[in-house]
């Protein structure tokens, strides 16, 4: 597990609209020692996120959301942090975009299902880069 500055647990904001993999997903992550904030869909992200910024040091998307989808709630963001980390994820095969234009961006990405193992090593990847 992570920490920020002065041994603060890492925060990372949470989306999927779907409540069950939500709420297993923040289960794992707090039993790692994340702090994790949860939003029901992007507008709710980015909403968490305005309200809690300061605080936030990792995206953890579902791609595929009703109303804003995860990859424009991370553009939103990153108007306002540009250097924030994040991790896409989904379900569906028409939302894997290429390994390039993924590492060109900083975004990540995780094919669902993933198993918590997979998940915990692309986080500990991410935050240390």
């Amino acid at each position: 597990m992570f920490t920020a500055g002065a041994g603060r647990p890492k925060t990372i904001l949470l989306a999927d609209d779907e409540n069950m993999v939500r709420e297993i997903v923040k289960m794992l992550l707090e039993s790692r020692g994340y702090t994790v904030i949860s939003a029901a869909d992007g507008n709710d992200a980015v909403n968490k996120f305005y309200k809690h910024k300061d605080h936030i040091d990792m995206l953890l998307f579902d791609v595929t959301m009703p109303g804003k989808n995860g990859r424009d709630a991370y553009k939103t963001i990153k108007e306002t942090k540009p250097d924030i980390k994040v991790l896409l994820m989904s379900g569906y095969t028409k939302d894997i975009v290429s390994n390039k234009d993924l590492r060109e961006k900083g975004v990540y990405f995780l094919q669902k299902p993933v198993s918590p193992d997979v998940l915990f090593g692309k986080i500990d990847e991410i935050l240390e880069a």
